[in-house]
């Protein structure tokens, strides 16, 4: 699978309703390493996501616009309650560990809530043409404090399942190149394009102690 041939997805700031532009939550899960940060990838897999399998990704999934309304309301208002509760839901539900969770075994900061919009490509038609969706993509940096191995090889909606080192995540989104990853991903089968991926990118470009240099020198 190869990217679609056009210009990359524009992201912009929110300015339409969400009725039209229906909302994502993804999520940018990073665990410490003693010099940086890893980030959690997975690939979607054709069962759970008939219309674009095969793409690196970090973990999303869609909510309902009554939740995520009050997350634009609530802007620069601080972290919204609900975020926790939703990416709990999203974890449960799509990354394997409902069990932990249950049990207290992951540790997890909430450190920010971004949002944009902008038009995600989710397959192709018969014919070979884009199939495209507008979103509003919001995206959480959580850090796995506690229990990063709970997380699973695979699950039904990604397989494989990665951490990957963070420069070579951002090097990925810059160039689009799977092998930039450095976790395995064969290059030739899956390919490295998104709106959740670019919004990945500026959520860390926006938490500078995320950086190899600056954890390795023990700022935040």
């Amino acid at each position: 699978m190869s990217a679609p041939t056009m210009q990359p997805w524009r992201l912009t700031d929110v300015s339409k309703p969400l009725d039209t532009f229906a909302p994502v939550l993804a999520l940018t899960l990073v665990r410490r390493r003693p010099d940086g940060f890893d980030v959690l990838t997975g690939i979607r897999t054709t069962e759970a996501n008939p219309t674009h399998p095969g793409v690196v990704s970090v973990p999303t999934f869609r909510i309902p616009v009554a939740i995520a309304q009050p997350w634009l309301d609530g802007r620069g208002q601080g972290i919204p309650q609900s975020l926790r509760r939703e990416a709990e839901n999203l974890l449960a539900r799509k990354l394997g560990v409902a069990d932990a969770l249950e049990l207290g075994h992951l540790g997890l900061d909430l450190h920010d809530l971004r949002a944009w919009q902008g038009t995600s490509v989710i397959g192709e038609d018969d014919d070979g043409g884009l199939r495209t969706e507008d979103l509003t993509m919001f995206n959480a940096c959580i850090e796995v404090t506690r229990g990063s191995e709970r997380f699973p090889a695979e699950t039904a909606s990604y397989d494989p399942i990665r951490w990957a080192r963070m420069d070579n995540f951002r090097r990925m989104v810059r160039t689009k190149e799977v092998a930039a990853l450095e976790v395995g991903f064969d290059e030739l089968m899956f390919c490295a394009y998104g709106l959740c991926l670019e919004t990945a990118a500026r959520v860390v470009d926006g938490l500078p102690w995320l950086t190899d240099r600056a954890c390795s020198t023990g700022r935040r």
